[in-house]
């Protein structure tokens, strides 16, 4: 990712793009590189965390990491980023999956997990039951990002 004055950017692009497989500029904003690849690390660690979780809870249910990461691979991830993602970004938080409903799974994950550490449950637990609290939980589960949005 590349940012900063588009003249300088095509008076180098050449020489760049012969330094890596993926060239792409992203705004005359010369803070938009670093601030994306932020973000782009922002959810590789989060996906690590998650995956941490899963891992826990596949070995609390005796079964072999190895098969819970081949079920994420089975997963859409890119469709939910795309979907479920847009939606958050807009605000859009009509319900496909209540919050409530999606509390109660993760209670049952908790449940599941015993006194084994997890990365991020706890922490999503917490959140669902403040947004339940103020009355968010007829919303989508995704309302979890309602405070990172604009609504209308």
């Amino acid at each position: 990712m590349v940012a900063g004055p588009s003249a300088l950017f095509e008076s180098v692009k050449a020489d760049l793009a012969k330094m890596t497989g993926r060239l792409v500029y992203i705004g005359e904003r010369s803070d938009l590189a670093a601030a994306n690849k932020l973000l782009g690390n922002a959810m590789i660690i989060g996906l690590s965390a998650v995956m941490a979780d899963v891992l826990t809870l596949a070995q609390a249910s005796d079964i072999h990491g190895e098969d819970a990461i081949k079920l994420l691979g089975m997963l859409d991830l890119n469709a939910t980023v795309g979907g479920r993602g847009l939606n958050m970004a807009k605000g859009n938080f009509a319900p496909s999956f209540e919050l409530v409903m999606a509390r109660k799974d993760v209670r049952l994950m908790l449940e599941t997990s015993g006194s084994r550490s997890m990365a991020t449950l706890p922490a999503i637990a917490a959140r669902m039951d403040q947004l339940i609290a103020a009355g968010h939980g007829a919303e989508d589960a995704s309302v979890l990002g309602i405070d990172a949005v604009v609504r209308p």
